[in-house]
């Protein structure tokens, strides 16, 4: 009797070592695609942690430092040591089909993207989730094309007194060469040649830097000196233009300047008039892969994510609404918000669409 008792435990522990094992709570590995220090992607980590926790996710935390080969190598090797659950991850510009090759070679890693910077090349051949590609279950995106053309319409509105009074010249400073600064340049190239009220001057490519910002737009200045306006495809890069205003030896006459972003230093200087506006809300786009994730982990999706449609649009700060947003970029805000009421499952929606003001 206690053989048979001895023998039946030992089965029973046999196959309970035998079933696959599953997680209780959801191991997730958020990839940065730029590094520790950048300031907007701080912002973006701070907030996906704040949700993670919330939620009752398990976040680790990758940097991609701003390079497709050195993101790859980055998860190559934490793959090796570790397999989570699920991966939030950027692809860059002309390397979307490398990463999710590699990634293919995980069928259990469910695979979740943010923002669509797929070149026109790639598109065919990456598709949406699930067409080519199992284990990539959704994708968190905005409209940039949308997002540029609202912060160049209120420029154009702001400074239309300057431009009918002799000084009609839009300028810009993109970002690095990718498909997320060919939509935001696209929309402002379109929207200031379409307006008879200015003139487009040129756009160059500032690279995300500060600095370079600062020194480029000194440069236009002085090629086109009846510019009133000076746009921006980050809000970085438009405290870079602030910083060269502010070594001018003389006052110098009023400039329209806006980017992207919603950092809370340029929220402050749209508050007292020195930048007239910033889009942005993308800071949360991995506070919003988070609910994915917590959604997906309980069997349910809205068909959206899975058909390659936008989740959210970013929105317009100017001096006029920028009270009623500032207690949205306070992580104490977030941090008593409940992220549950956002999920497929609590809403019973048809479909995701992610706004900041509630």
């Amino acid at each position: 009797m206690f053989k048979m008792a001895r023998f039946q435990l030992s089965m029973l522990l046999f196959l309970l070592c035998s079933l696959p094992v599953t997680s209780a709570v959801p191991k997730v590995l958020f990839v940065s695609p730029s590094h520790a220090e950048d300031p907007f992607f701080q912002h973006v980590e701070q907030f996906t942690r704040i949700a993670a926790a919330d939620l009752g996710l398990e976040l680790d935390v990758l940097y991609g430092e701003g390079n497709r080969l050195l993101q790859l190598q980055q998860l190559a090797a934490r793959l090796t040591q570790h397999q989570p659950d699920y991966i939030i991850v950027q692809p860059y510009s002309g390397g979307a089909k490398a990463l999710m090759d590699f990634l293919a070679k995980y069928p259990e890693l469910k695979v979740i993207t943010f923002e669509r910077l797929l070149l026109a090349s790639e598109e065919d051949g990456i598709g949406i989730p699930r067409q080519h590609y199992h284990n990539w279950i959704a994708e968190i995106y905005f409209d940039n094309t949308k997002a540029s053309a609202d912060m160049t319409r209120a420029l154009l509105d702001h400074c239309r007194d300057e431009a009918k009074t002799g000084r009609p010249g839009v300028i810009g400073l993109n970002g690095a060469h990718g498909f997320e600064a060919e939509q935001r340049g696209a929309a402002l190239q379109a929207l200031s040649r379409a307006d008879p009220d200015y003139e487009f001057e040129q756009l160059v490519f500032s690279q995300w830097q500060r600095e370079l910002a600062a020194s480029q737009s000194r440069q236009l200045l002085r090629r086109y000196p009846q510019t009133s306006i000076i746009w921006a495809a980050s809000d970085w890069m438009a405290l870079g233009v602030l910083d060269m205003l502010r070594e001018q030896p003389k006052p110098l006459e009023r400039y329209c300047i806006g980017g992207f972003d919603w950092l809370p230093e340029n929220i402050e200087y749209i508050q007292s008039g020195d930048l007239v506006a910033s889009v942005g809300g993308h800071f949360m786009m991995g506070a919003w892969a988070m609910v994915a994730v917590y959604d997906h982990w309980h069997d349910s999706l809205p068909e959206n994510i899975l058909a390659g449609q936008p989740a959210f649009e970013l929105e317009v700060i100017t001096q006029s609404n920028v009270e009623s947003y500032r207690r949205l970029l306070d992580e104490t805000y977030w941090r008593s918000f409940d992220f549950r009421s956002l999920t497929f499952r609590h809403q019973q929606q048809d479909r995701y669409f992610f706004q900041l003001q509630q």
